[in-house]
């Protein structure tokens, strides 16, 4: 059974899927830390810094009733913590403000008017509808068995 208008198939809706940093299919967006040309190397090593991050990102869009500009907020200080976790204290007093200026470019980057409706917006309507798609199944399934 499909929902008219919806496209939510109650019987097969759509899995929750993250993809770290950026939007599937989209252009990619670096998962690790950017740090200037002389740092780059001590940077790189922390290897995908911001990936889990960026996944708990992707379930707050996909979770039923979430509120998009808490999700992004909530972005930024994963991405800090993450990072300052992975690097310890030590490192992250090297590279502690260039994961601050990132995490808060990512942040912001996903609410700025001229780029929101065309990016994150679209990203998280979708990812809004399959949640209430997997919630309303979990309700039928329930109910009809």
């Amino acid at each position: 059974m499909v929902w008219e208008g919806a496209g939510c198939d109650v019987h097969n809706p759509p899995p929750l899927q993250v993809n770290g940093c950026g939007a599937a299919g989209g252009p990619g967006v670096p998962d690790y830390l950017i740090a200037p040309p002389a740092l780059q190397p001590g940077a790189a090593y922390f290897g995908s810094v911001f990936r889990q991050a960026c996944d708990v990102h992707d379930m707050c869009y996909g979770t039923a009733g979430s509120d998009k500009h808490q999700c992004d907020e909530r972005l930024r200080d994963d991405m800090i913590a993450q990072a300052q976790q992975s690097m310890g204290d030590s490192a992250f007093v090297a590279f502690g403000v260039f994961v601050v200026g990132q995490a808060t470019a990512y942040a912001k980057f996903l609410q700025w008017e001229w780029v929101e409706p065309w990016t994150s917006l679209p990203a998280f309507i979708k990812a809004q509808e399959e949640a209430f798609c997997r919630q309303d199944s979990g309700i039928f399934k329930g109910l009809c068995g």
